[in-house]
């Protein structure tokens, strides 16, 4: 079994250090969108801390009601496994990527897949006091998908808007030089949002999420209240500036109010330095969250 501290006390306080340093506050400019920085990103606490989150992600810590729980913590030998297997189809077993092949890797799918954890514990961290996230808290919130290579919604969920159930759907992106373009691609995925071209899926992951709701929320769960209460939020990782102070003719394009379109921007000087960080914390965060069996 994994030693003391317990693994959940572990990931608690791990959120306590995002907290401090992920605060996220809306910046002026835009009339498009909602601009959100955070604080202090590149602090050297930060890598260790989401480290331990991304293990209790995919250990199983995070519940689905966007608290924390060990009920389905992976302690037996094949599930311990499984979970030690799946991190390194994520991360990687090194950070050396010296040839093309690793490289694409890296982009494709370490990196999108860490900015996917990223985005998660934000929209959590709303939940446990008032941020510029989203402008109520989280209720549901589902884990990332387990394949970040295959198509779909990085993350979908359902939070409070004045005492109603509004769904929040986000696109993760990480791109050093092309964060822009991700974005670009972002807008144009809500967009097939608008257009229903997403609607069999999206009804299909919020109804999964209808359990974990009080009763008086799940009230006011009916067919496609996603359509007239939902919440875009676009979650970039770049260095290249994306230009998130200024209007965005493609996310003024789509359906939502302003102020229910937030692109969260987590500008970095050092890209690669710290997306190898926090690999190489969850690496270390696997041995001391899971039991070696």
């Amino acid at each position: 079994m994994p030693t003391e501290p317990a693994p959940q006390q572990i990931v608690e306080e791990a959120l306590t250090t995002l907290d401090e340093h992920l605060h996220l506050t809306e910046v002026e400019g835009p009339g498009t969108h909602v601009a959100i920085h955070a604080r202090d990103l590149e602090n050297p606490a930060v890598p260790p801390a989401l480290g331990c989150y991304f293990v209790g992600l995919v250990a199983g810590i995070v519940d689905e009601d966007a608290s924390l729980t060990e009920e389905l913590l992976a302690v037996e030998p094949d599930s311990v496994a499984e979970v030690r297997s799946q991190i390194s189809r994520l991360v990687g077993p090194n950070n050396n990527f010296a040839d093309v092949a690793r490289r694409r890797f890296r982009d494709r799918v370490r990196n999108p897949y860490i900015a996917e954890v990223i985005a998660h514990a934000l929209v959590l961290l709303r939940k446990r006091k008032e941020t510029a996230c989203l402008v109520g808290p989280p209720a549901a919130l589902k884990n990332p998908h387990a394949d970040p290579r295959r198509q779909g919604l990085d993350l979908i969920g359902i939070y409070v808007d004045d005492g109603l159930p509004a769904a929040v759907i986000g696109e993760a992106k990480a791109s050093r030089k092309y964060g822009d373009r991700r974005l670009k691609e972002a807008a144009a995925f809500f967009s097939d949002i608008d257009s229903g071209k997403r609607g069999v899926e999206l009804r299909s992951e919020l109804g999964a999420l209808k359990h974990v709701l009080s009763d008086d929320l799940r009230a006011g769960i009916a067919d496609g209240f996603w359509r007239n209460n939902c919440c875009y939020l676009p979650v970039v990782v770049f260095t290249d500036s994306i230009y998130e102070i200024i209007d965005n003719s493609d996310l003024g394009d789509l359906e939502p109010r302003q102020s229910s379109i937030r692109l969260v921007a987590l500008k970095l000087e050092e890209f690669h330095s710290f997306f190898n960080d926090v690999a190489d914390q969850i690496r270390l965060a696997t041995d001391e969250l899971l039991p070696n069996v």
